[in-house]
Order: C-alpha cells, then sequence, then structure tokens
C-alpha cells in the first residue's frame, strides 16, 4: 500500500511539473496581436497565471515568460484566472498591437491569500521590460512591434 501511494505520488507530482502547451487556434486573415507576459518575480514564482480570452483559458504563464495572441477583430474579453480583478473588454482592431502584464497581488498586508491581476502597460514600457523575459514554453511567434503591425 504505501509503494502505491509513493508511486501515486511521483506521478502527481510529475504531471503538475510537465509543460502544458497553451490552446492557441491559427488565425487568418486580419487580426489584433496581445504581447501578454509576466515578469520575473519572486512572489508566485511556482504558481502560473491563467490567461483567458472570451472565457476560454488559452495558457498557464511561467514566472519570466511572454505570449503572443493573435485574435480576430471584434470586441473580446481578456482576463487573468481571477476574473473579478484585472482584465479588459474591448474592441480590437486590425493591426492593432497591444501589451498586458500579469502580476501578482495580496488583498492586503494581513491576508495570505492573493490574486492575479492583468494590466494594460505602454508599448515604451512593455519593450522595456520584456527585453528580459523568455518566451512561453511553445511560443514560435516574434514579438511584434508597431512598425511591424502598420506595413
Amino acid at each position: 500500500m504505501r509503494r502505491i501511494l509513493i508511486v501515486m505520488l511521483l506521478l502527481s507530482s510529475a504531471e503538475t511539473m510537465a509543460v502544458e502547451r497553451c490552446k492557441l487556434d491559427p488565425i487568418s486573415g486580419p487580426h489584433a496581436t496581445l504581447v501578454v507576459y509576466r515578469y520575473r518575480l519572486f512572489l508566485g514564482s511556482g504558481r502560473r497565471a491563467s490567461i483567458y480570452l472570451d472565457d476560454r483559458q488559452v495558457c498557464s504563464l511561467s514566472n519570466g515568460r511572454y505570449l503572443i495572441i493573435e485574435i480576430p477583430e471584434g470586441n473580446h474579453r481578456l482576463r487573468s484566472s481571477d476574473d473579478k480583478h484585472g482584465g479588459v473588454e474591448q474592441n480590437f482592431l486590425p493591426g492593432q498591437v497591444l501589451y498586458y502584464r500579469v502580476h501578482i497581488e495580496a488583498t492586503s498586508s494581513f491576508q495570505v491569500k492573493d490574486f492575479w491581476v492583468l494590466d494594460s502597460v505602454p508599448e515604451s514600457r512593455a519593450s522595456d521590460e520584456l527585453r528580459t523575459l523568455h518566451p512561453q514554453e511553445g511560443e514560435t511567434k516574434s514579438i511584434p512591434t508597431v512598425a511591424q503591425a502598420e506595413s
């Protein structure tokens, strides 16, 4: 019985350590490009930040990583794992390049519970912060710039 328990624990920890591929459908035609990133911090480093597009989980973002999401034009909702804190719902236009940072915040200084917040970031700040980050596992697209999006 003890061996079975040890094997079960090892298998479950291997599953949680396995890299989860992001679920992004390829887009053809006009689309907006969203760069969602999480800068490297010790706080919350062992946890992943889930990213949702239209209430469908597309990825669990690792510490110090970024993800590029191409979405068709139109009204969409982008949020982190906590739908009450942070997120955006807007009409995305073709050729737009937008940057969002996800980070962890404590509910108060006396509580241990915390939540993920998704904030819009200006391109100038995002480009500085993205220099030290790496693509999320499985990410193959390069970070777009506004000049690339307009051409």
